[in-house]
């Protein structure tokens, strides 16, 4: 029988209020340039939230690997889980591609 991993309760409202976090911070970088004429302007933005976040992923999971892994959920699951997105970044590309 397979035995399945437990989640405690405070890790996972870590991961919701991190993940929350996240988003924001991302709105935040590209709201303001939602009104631009360019119309790559936000896929852009978009774009470097995702190679950015990616990148401090690999740190995060590098260094709390085993050590911390309240924070490691907290920041790596929950912040740059938010902070990055294919979706926002596939439906953006979907709007550019589509406006002719």
């Amino acid at each position: 029988m397979i035995e399945r991993a437990r989640i405690s309760p405070l890790t996972l409202v870590l991961v919701v209020i991190g993940g929350a976090a996240g988003v924001a911070v991302r709105a935040a970088l590209t709201l303001p340039f939602t009104g631009w004429t360019h119309p790559l302007a936000v896929p852009a933005l978009t774009l470097g939230c995702n190679l950015l976040g990616s990148f401090l992923l690999g740190i995060v999971v590098g260094r709390w690997a085993v050590s911390r892994p309240r924070l490691r959920a907290f920041v790596g699951t929950g912040v740059l889980g938010g902070f990055t997105t294919y979706s926002a970044f596939a439906v953006q590309s979907i709007q550019v591609a589509t406006a002719a």
